[in-house]
Order: C-alpha cells, then structure tokens, then sequence
C-alpha cells in the first residue's frame, strides 16, 4: 500500500513537472517567433526602401531633376545606415548571450541625439 502511495506521488510529481516544462517551452517558442516577427519587419522595411529608390534612381535618370535625385540618394544612405544599426542590434544580442558583452560608457550630447531622431522621423514621412 505505502508503495503505492509513493508510486502515485511520483506519477503526479513527474506529470506537473512536465507541464510546467512545457509550458515553458511554449512561451520561449512565443517569444522567439514575436523576436523574428519583429526582426524580419525591421530588416525588410530599409530593404524595401533602399530598393524602391533605386528603381526611381533607374527607371527617371532622365526625368529625375537634381533636388528628387539627391532626396532619393539620401534616402538610400539612411536607409542603408539604419539597416546596418538592426544588423549590429542582432550582433549586440548574441555578444550578450554569449556572455562575452561588455558595456563602454561615453558622455552622450542628448541634443544631438534628439536632433538625430527628429532628422530620422522627417525624412521618413
């Protein structure tokens, strides 16, 4: 009988560990497809740009006067820069699970960095 009790105990132990394992499982799984959701929108949006000012850049060479031409190479060099942020993004995240990430601390000009993003979300629009 106490053998019994002990073998039911064991079964009910190992059967909510299992559940918790796997629900576990199932947020990381979660997590990670919203990771690649998000990581795949932020790689195709400059994609996307970069390539329709390109074909704008190939297809109105003649017709493009100077002031759209050099909207349309800045956009590529924006576009171009913010992708290779996302790339490092991706790179800075692996550093960090890798275990081999350090932080460098640098003063920052805040005003700067606003202007930067207000020159970002401008040219965007």
């Amino acid at each position: 009988m106490i053998l019994s009790v002990v073998f039911i105990e064991l079964l009910i132990r190992s059967f909510t560990y299992t559940l918790i394992v796997i629900r576990k499982q199932k947020r990381l799984s979660s997590i990670k497809n919203n990771f690649i959701n998000n990581l795949t929108h932020e790689f195709k949006t400059p994609i996307a740009s970069i390539s329709l000012a390109t074909n704008m850049l190939k297809n109105g060479s003649t017709s493009l006067d100077d002031k759209k031409r050099t909207n349309y190479l800045n956009l590529i060099d924006l576009e171009s820069k913010r992708l290779e942020g996302q790339v490092d993004k991706v790179l800075q995240i692996a550093m960090i699970d890798s275990g081999n990430f350090t932080l460098e601390k640098q003063n920052l000009d805040v005003h700067e960095v606003i202007n930067q993003v207000i020159d970002s979300v401008s040219h965007s629009k």
